[in-house]
């Protein structure tokens, strides 16, 4: 009798127990090559409120943002301005930036200021994120290629339809060629029609 009800408390204790919630990992990469020397795309780049026009970045600690953009040690507070953003004001990003090479590579991490505000992007409830960018530079001559690599790692209360991780994806690939462009259209003298960016 005894032994029985160890049991019962056993599996209405196992029962009761929180789900161990469920770990999305993403690795997605593009590339661009713009035709202009990296000298000329790695200051343009820092300022990415001049060109990134999906997101704007603001100084909360560390170096200032000014008109010199990301510097190493520096923490932004970085906002979308498209779909769920524009209304939400605690949708927003912490993001350091943990290296800076000049005109050779960036490393940023982004934390979520409150991850319950992702959950209509993701169809489920989001409970934390974090991520990290690279962004690799090489120059060849008169040309310029960037490397864009970005790690994130997405606990949820259940598994995001795959239809919706897709196309969360394609809107990745989206901003970044639509936003890489507009720097192209800044770097070069003659525009943006010799730009590719290139999903892998």
């Amino acid at each position: 009798m005894t032994f029985s009800n160890q049991q019962s408390r056993a599996s209405e204790q196992a029962t009761d127990r929180p789900k161990a919630p469920f770990e999305l990992t993403e690795y997605l990469a593009t590339h661009a090559d713009i035709a202009a020397p990296v000298a000329t795309v790695w200051p343009m780049f820092l300022d990415m409120n001049r060109w990134y026009t999906d997101y704007h970045w603001d100084s909360l600690s560390g170096p200032d943002y000014g008109s010199v953009g990301l510097q190493e040690g520096q923490v932004l507070k970085t906002t979308p301005r498209y779909g769920v953003g524009l209304a939400d004001p605690t949708l927003f990003f912490y993001q350091k930036q943990v290296k800076l090479v000049k005109e050779s590579q960036i490393v940023v991490m982004l934390t979520a200021h409150d991850p319950k505000a992702l959950s209509a992007d993701y169809g489920t409830e989001v409970l934390d994120l974090v991520a990290f960018y690279h962004w690799d530079f090489k120059g060849d001559g008169e040309r310029t290629r960037i490397d864009i690599r970005s790690y994130s790692h997405i606990q949820l209360i259940a598994p995001p339809d795959p239809d919706t991780v897709l196309a969360l994806e394609r809107g990745f690939f989206g901003s970044w060629g639509k936003c890489l462009g507009q720097l192209a259209e800044l770097a070069e003298s003659r525009g943006a029609d010799r730009f590719r960016v290139t999903p892998q």
